[in-house]
C-alpha cells in the first residue's frame, strides 16, 4: 500500500492565496484582533503563526496581550471595547485561558458579527442547526478536516467515522459537520472504554486530543484514513495523537504532525475573517 501523506502546507497555501486575491480587491483590508492572556508558550507560537498568515493575506492584525492575573472583568472590557470599535472586523480570544478564568462567559462577550471562530452560543448554535454552507463561518478545525477530505476527493456519505475528542473547538463541531455531510459518526472521549474497539472499525479517524501515541497502529483498520488534529509538545518536539511511522504502513492516507491539519486551520481562520468582513460590509452599506 502506498499511503497518501497529506501536505497541509500546500493545501493551506492555496487557501491563503485565494484569500489574498479577494482582499486585494477590497476597498480596505479587514482587521483581526487577538486577545491573549498570560504567557503560554504554545499560545505565543500559535498567535505568531496567525499574525504571519494575516500579513500574507493582507489582513491587519492587532494583538492585545493581557498579563496573567488580570480578572474576568478586565478581559470582558477589552472584548467589549473591540466590539464597539468600527475598525475591528473580527475578534479572537486565544485559548486555552489560564485555569482561573471562565472561557465561555468571555467568548460570549464577543459580538457574533465579529466572532471569527464561530464559538459564541449564537453562532455555534446556528452552525449546528443549519445546513452546512461553505460561504458561512464555521469552527475552523472542522473546516480544516473538511478541506482534507475534499483534497482526498473522499465521499463520506455512509462512511464509518470515529471522532476522538469532544471539545467545542475541535471534536464537537467536527463531528457535527461530518454528520451534516452524511457520515455515520461515533464520538469517543476520555470516558470511552476500550477505545480501540471503535477505531479498529473506523474507515476514517479524526483524533483531536493532544496525547502522543493515543492511537497505535494496531488499533487502526487497514486502509483507513487518519486525520490527526492532536498536538502534544514534548521538549522541542511536536507529536500528534497517532503512532505515525507505524501507522503509515497500513493507512490509505494520513496527516502528519506538524505540517498537516495545523496550517490548514490557520488558513481557514483567514478565510473566516474574509467572510465576516464581507458580511459586515454588506450590513453597514
Amino acid at each position: 500500500m502506498n499511503p497518501i501523506l497529506i501536505d497541509g502546507k500546500s493545501i493551506a497555501e492555496k487557501i491563503i492565496n485565494r484569500v489574498k486575491k479577494a482582499i486585494a480587491k477590497m476597498p480596505k483590508p479587514p482587521k483581526l484582533a487577538f486577545i491573549m492572556v498570560g504567557n503560554n508558550p504554545a499560545s505565543e507560537i500559535y498567535v505568531a503563526k496567525k499574525i504571519a498568515a494575516c500579513k500574507l493575506c493582507g489582513i491587519n492584525a492587532k494583538k492585545i496581550h493581557l498579563s496573567y492575573g488580570c480578572d474576568q472583568k478586565k478581559i470582558a472590557e477589552s472584548i467589549i471595547s473591540l466590539n464597539l470599535n468600527p475598525n475591528v472586523d473580527a475578534i479572537m480570544l486565544q485559548l486555552p485561558l489560564p485555569s482561573y478564568l471562565e472561557p465561555e462567559g468571555l467568548i460570549n462577550k464577543i459580538d457574533p458579527l465579529k466572532d471569527v471562530e464561530c464559538l459564541t452560543y449564537a453562532n455555534f448554535g446556528k452552525a449546528l442547526f443549519k445546513e452546512f454552507n461553505e460561504k458561512e463561518i464555521y469552527p475552523v478545525t472542522a473546516l480544516a478536516v473538511y478541506e482534507v477530505l475534499k483534497y482526498l476527493k473522499e465521499d463520506i456519505r455512509g462512511k464509518n467515522i470515529v471522532v476522538i475528542g469532544k471539545s467545542n473547538i475541535a471534536g464537537k463541531p467536527t463531528a457535527e459537520l461530518l454528520l451534516k455531510l452524511g457520515a455515520t459518526v461515533t464520538v469517543c472521549h476520555s470516558q470511552t472504554k476500550n477505545l480501540s474497539t471503535y477505531t479498529k472499525k473506523a474507515e476514517i479517524i479524526v483524533s483531536a486530543v493532544g496525547k502522543r501515541n493515543l492511537i497505535t497502529a494496531r488499533s487502526i483498520k487497514n486502509g483507513a484514513i487518519i486525520i490527526d488534529v492532536g498536538i502534544e509538545r514534548i521538549g522541542e518536539k511536536i507529536y500528534g495523537d497517532v503512532e505515525f511511522n507505524k501507522a503509515l504502513k497500513k493507512v490509505k492516507a494520513i496527516t502528519p504532525v506538524p505540517g498537516g491539519v495545523g496550517p490548514i486551520t490557520v488558513a481557514k481562520l483567514m478565510e473566516n475573517v474574509l467572510k465576516i468582513y464581507k458580511k459586515r460590509q454588506n450590513t453597514n452599506s
